[in-house]
């Protein structure tokens, strides 16, 4: 690889992915309210990232996050869930296909 160049990521080679899960707080849905987030992600991203992007895809920018937790995934996915702990509601942004895969994963 020349000086400069980027090594291409796994998943862009069609070799894997991250499954994230971000637990933390959401102001904006009522103090104390607990929400977890799920993240399906191309590349490893760092702790604040993820916090971040969890704050953004939770649509609350108070979201404060207090536990990331990671898996590599043996297939590329994208995609994200935001579930209320409270209510039990879940806005899924996940496509059916790897929906289907995550499953057949979780059950090997």
């Amino acid at each position: 690889m020349a000086a400069g160049q980027e090594a291409p990521s796994p998943a862009a080679a069609g070799g894997g992915g991250w499954l994230y899960r971000v637990r933390g707080f959401s102001p904006g849905r009522g103090p104390g309210r607990k929400l977890v987030v799920y993240v399906l992600a191309p590349e490893l991203l760092s702790p604040g990232s993820t916090g971040r992007l969890a704050a953004m895809l939770s649509s609350d920018p108070r979201f404060e996050a207090y536990e990331v937790w990671a898996e590599r995934l043996p297939f590329p996915a994208r995609g994200f869930a935001a579930v209320d702990l409270e209510e039990g509601e879940a806005a899924p942004g996940v496509r059916e296909d790897i929906l289907r895969r995550l499953e057949e994963y979780r059950a090997r």
